[in-house]
């Protein structure tokens, strides 16, 4: 773990066990001197929220707080620091690949950059087959393009970042909007006062174009 001024940090996997000396992702949980032990007045959330752990020989009398994001040791053997890959909450697993999840706002940081896109949305469902992308275009270039012809634009970024992008995350379908005509803004709802995709409300206006793309 990592220990920086009395602070400790260990990547726990589904079962509140540390993971040990590999590659796997695991949730990030922190222990520090000056960390309280439990939410006010809220036993559910505590419950969940904070485990006794036994790491390096260390007793376990003082508890761990699970943080809800998950990461991976960027050097399991020395594991001086973490990367942070994403919200447990947000993490989708698709068949096949249960201990390999996807996070979206992991992809869709990278698929943003493509210079066609002005906004983008990736979905799944855990135990699915694959991801799906809502695209809106930036430039008439983008709006015309074909979901096949985007799927192969999403696949060569990923081929170009394999480290962040599994093939896996490549989305199988894309519905396309344009810019001009549809765009997601703060006042629509579609982006939040930080200007960042506003999941819930997007998945919810876009409903009936999701379930249609992963039912292609």
């Amino acid at each position: 773990p990592i220990k920086s001024k009395g602070v400790k940090v260990v990547l726990l996997d589904a079962n509140n066990k540390p993971l040990e000396g590999d590659c796997s992702v695991g949730e990030i949980a922190v222990q520090s001197p000056n960390m309280c032990c439990e939410y006010w007045k809220d036993p559910v959330n505590t419950e969940k929220s904070f485990v006794s752990l036994s790491v390096d020989g260390a007793s376990a009398d003082r508890k761990w707080f699970k943080t809800g994001d998950m990461g991976r040791w960027d050097d399991p053997v020395r594991q001086r620091s973490v990367q942070v890959l994403g919200r447990l909450s947000a993490a989708i697993r698709l068949r096949g690949h249960p201990n390999e999840p996807l996070f979206p706002g992991k992809l869709e940081a990278v698929f943003s950059t493509h210079p066609d896109v002005r906004h983008v949305l990736i979905h799944g469902n855990n135990g699915g087959d694959a991801v799906v992308a809502l695209v809106v275009a930036k430039t008439e270039r983008g709006a015309t393009r074909t979901c096949e012809e985007w799927v192969t634009e999403f696949k060569m970024m990923s081929e170009q970042n394999a480290s962040e992008i599994p093939l896996a995350g490549v989305p199988a379908a894309v519905h396309v909007e344009s810019g001009a005509t549809a765009d997601w803004t703060v006042e629509n709802g579609l982006l939040n006062a930080s200007q960042k995709v506003a999941r819930a409300n997007v998945i919810t206006r876009h409903k009936e174009a999701l379930d249609a793309l992963q039912h292609n």
